[in-house]
């Protein structure tokens, strides 16, 4: 489910107890799918982002003379929400282990 120690620590304080806590735990889960939908709106952005630099990149490919510049899609760079996403992307564990 991707909760930290301090999140599992706090189920385990709240059933040692004697108290449910399913309420809690659905709370946790409504925050991290709140933080999944931030993100996912983030890459959406970026991703549309990068379509329009690689469109715009192919409109003007003929107008770039050699030596003016290294490339205008590098040299514009990427939006605050774009690093984010990459960020967020690259602190998953991708390798298939939970």
């Amino acid at each position: 489910l991707g909760f930290s120690l301090a999140e599992i620590g706090t189920v385990l304080d709240l059933h040692g107890q004697a108290r449910h806590p399913c309420r809690h735990v659905v709370a946790l889960l409504d925050r991290k799918v709140a933080e999944i939908e931030s993100v996912l709106a983030d890459l959406n952005s970026f991703r549309d982002e990068l379509a329009g630099l690689r469109d715009s990149a192919v409109t003007n490919l003929d107008q770039v003379r050699d030596g003016e510049s290294v490339c205008s899609i590098i040299e514009q760079g990427i939006h605050h929400e774009g690093e984010l996403a990459l960020a967020w992307l690259g602190s998953l564990n991708l390798t298939g282990s939970r």
